[in-house]
């Protein structure tokens, strides 16, 4: 068991080209030998799952984070049935840059995406 504090929450963390969306900020030690173990505040109440350390030195030093309770409350049953949990996008594929324009030039929308639905096509496209 190692202790911390929890240094932010609501945190985007990259992890392997994915983001982990509002995990939370802890200066707990994570490694391979804690990292998936709870995350608990101090009446012993899981808040989170251990589960990914940004390190500049490749070392296991640096900022923890963990998957909130709640989030994994959501997960585990989509997990356990289907084997594997789907992740969203837009769909929307950036374009080339236009000269003298401001924002994002969408170049077209994935045919199966949200994008694609009606329901964001105004704002896709």
């Amino acid at each position: 068991m190692t202790t911390g504090i929890v240094s932010g929450i609501d945190r985007s963390v990259p992890v392997d080209g994915e983001i982990i969306p509002n995990a939370i900020q802890t200066d707990a030690p994570i490694n391979p030998g804690n990292s998936g173990g709870p995350l608990l505040d101090t009446r012993g109440k899981m808040i989170g799952m251990n589960t990914a350390i940004l390190s500049g030195t490749n070392a296991f030093s640096g900022i923890g984070f963990a998957i909130p309770s709640n989030t994994i409350t959501k997960i585990v049953p989509i997990l356990i049935e289907k084997g594997y949990f789907p992740h969203g996008t837009y769909g929307a594929v950036m374009g080339a840059d236009s000269a003298g324009q401001s924002g994002s030039n969408v170049g077209g929308v994935d045919p199966h995406s949200f994008c694609n639905t009606g329901v964001m096509t105004p704002i896709c496209r």
